[in-house]
């Protein structure tokens, strides 16, 4: 962990997570480009889903049981990664983008307006498809950063598998001090062992590239992103749905 937060600081208003998402940008893009992949030079990159999580400051793990999730996306950019450092602030620039984004505040009022007419069946059925329009689920668990213990022994190590119909899982755990990083892929990839030995790899390539920079890393000129809230989204949102039901209302009576 020491050495993410090492290049996490050379990277001005980056944080840890930038960091780990670049190195797993950095990863399958190894990967790809090592398999003959022709995905590498398509502008979209590969789509990732990740959970983002709604809860507010303050909000009682009673009511919601540590859990307020909804999910979202982002792109690994591989023809804007020409260097490692290029990767880090690409990356960054998306998840940039996921944070000031209104998706997942507007996913979630969509979920729950939706949920309420579907049984349990239907609903697992219309999320398992919303989640196989991505190639890649990422999670990124921030673990106890003291040893915890279990039967009476000291655990070793975290990591953390999610089966579901995607090409591949990347399941990142930071715990006592350490990173590590667990994939899962259908049986139409080789061994995941691939990428994981290609994951730390690239984080020491990575390391390197950094620390060696001669002069201060400078971020891409890109327009300043407007942070829209979840009171700001949840209005828009309704005011679409409202527009869209004249529309219809209009077209049907007119």
């Amino acid at each position: 962990m020491e050495r993410v937060k090492e290049v996490k600081n050379r990277f001005a208003g980056s944080t840890v997570n930038d960091i780990l998402s670049a190195v797993l940008a950095l990863t399958i893009k190894r990967y790809l480009r090592e398999e003959g992949d022709p995905v590498l030079g398509h502008w979209r990159g590969v789509s990732a889903c990740f959970s983002v999580s709604l809860r507010k400051p303050g909000e009682s793990l009673r009511e919601t049981f540590g859990n307020r999730v909804c999910n979202d996306f982002m792109r690994f950019p591989f023809t804007e990664m020409n260097t490692r450092i290029d990767a880090v602030w690409a990356v960054k620039r998306q998840i940039d983008l996921v944070k000031s984004s209104p998706a997942a505040y507007a996913c979630d009022l969509v979920l729950q307006q939706v949920a309420r007419f579907l049984s349990y069946g239907q609903l697992a059925l219309f999320l398992k498809h919303c989640i196989s329009k991505y190639t890649i689920l990422l999670s990124n668990v921030p673990g106890p950063q003291t040893p915890c213990y279990f039967g009476g022994e000291e655990v070793d190590d975290l990591h953390f598998y999610t089966f579901l119909p995607v090409g591949c899982y990347c399941g990142l755990v930071s715990y006592n001090g350490k990173v590590s990083c667990s994939f899962a892929s259908d049986a139409h990839l080789p061994d995941p062992t691939h990428l994981a030995h290609r994951w730390a790899d690239e984080f020491d390539d990575l390391y390197h590239e950094v620390l060696t920079h001669k002069g201060p890393l400078q971020e891409p000129p890109h327009p300043a992103l407007p942070f829209v809230g979840e009171a700001a989204s949840r209005a828009l949102l309704r005011c679409a749905l409202a527009a869209g039901a004249v529309g219809v209302a209009a077209a049907v009576l007119g």
